[in-house]
């Protein structure tokens, strides 16, 4: 649906902060939300695995888009 193209668009245009961490919204319907990163040097934790904030701002944005499809 066009509107929940304009939302990925201006989810990822508007978002420094999504823009920072190389998080991606890829895609909003009725069903779910998704989003992507890439995982460089700057997100991972001492162990050298994706930080878990990485994984909790991800779902937060997904979660976001998510309850704002009204249809």
């Amino acid at each position: 649906m066009q509107k929940w193209d304009e939302m990925l668009k201006r989810v990822n245009q508007d978002n420094s902060f999504m823009r920072h961490n190389g998080i991606r919204a890829v895609s909003v319907s009725m069903e779910q939300a998704a989003t992507e990163a890439e995982v460089t040097e700057h997100l991972l934790n001492p162990y050298r695995l994706a930080h878990g904030g990485l994984y909790f701002s991800m779902m937060d944005i997904a979660a976001g888009m998510a309850a704002r499809v009204d249809g």
